[in-house]
């Protein structure tokens, strides 16, 4: 980076509209390529170095890995986006996807290879409900009952994250970056903190929280709502967190 890239990178709050080829891919929570891009830039020296997502969905973390020169490793556990995925990886040939849920990425994956994680795993069973903000229709990965997104209980949804990412912190190098995105969640009246409870399970694991990046989503939104008019009063939430841990 320049120093002038260094400096933009180092601003709390990241911004990244969706470009034509982002929204372009079959999936419904669809991680940009720049941020993907921005957080190698900022974390990975370097070539030739292992990136893992254990929730890929279609594959943008190995994508952008493989066009920074990287190596790229994914879980998914559903055929539609893996096929996506593959294609986007066409020519590219240091990657590898797993067809199974990332509980058993120790089963693949060798301990102390991997130099960074980035992934975007569910926000718990949120897809499965229409969009707070906008009305926005439901949009879920699909009905796998090994898709920790489609778990009933918040707690069992956590245990579920948790017993995944112990896995991961097992397969990383010392020293390496896991960056998670993750977005709070309000059902009814009560505000589920998964960001916190995130860093939560990721400490207990052995994770040490690096910092906190804030993900301005605004532009992502379209016809928001005075939500709790004209009775209670409710926050539009337009903004997601990007958790940056070590090993």
């Amino acid at each position: 980076m320049t120093g002038k890239q260094w400096l933009r990178n180092s601003i709390s709050i990241w911004s990244f509209p969706k470009t034509r080829s982002d929204k372009s891919y079959s999936h419904p929570a669809v991680f940009p390529e720049a941020l993907v891009s921005q957080l190698i830039g900022c974390f990975l020296s370097g070539t030739g170095k292992t990136v893992l997502d254990p929730f890929m969905g279609t594959g943008t973390t190995l994508a952008v890995a493989c066009k920074h020169g990287h190596c790229a490793v994914g879980f998914e556990l559903y055929e539609t986006y893996i096929d996506i995925a593959a294609e986007r990886l066409t020519g590219f040939p240091d990657h590898v996807i797993y067809g199974t849920d990332a509980t058993q990425v120790v089963d693949f994956v060798k301990p102390l290879t991997i130099d960074m994680v980035i992934t975007s795993p569910p926000y718990w069973n949120i897809l499965n409900r229409r969009r707070t903000a906008d009305n926005g229709a439901t949009r879920p990965y699909g009905n796998n009952v090994d898709d920790i997104g489609n778990t009933e209980s918040y707690e069992s949804f956590l245990k579920a994250f948790a017993d995944v990412m112990n896995g991961v912190y097992r397969v990383m190098k010392h020293g390496a970056f896991c960056v998670v995105n993750v977005m709070d969640i309000r059902l009814k009246n009560h505000l589920y903190t998964l960001h916190v409870d995130t860093m939560t399970e990721l400490k207990e694991i052995g994770f040490k929280l690096d910092d906190i990046v804030i993900w301005d989503r605004r532009s992502d939104y379209n016809n928001l709502r005075p939500l709790g008019y004209p009775s209670t009063f409710r926050i539009n939430r337009v903004h997601e967190y990007l958790l940056i841990f070590q090993k």
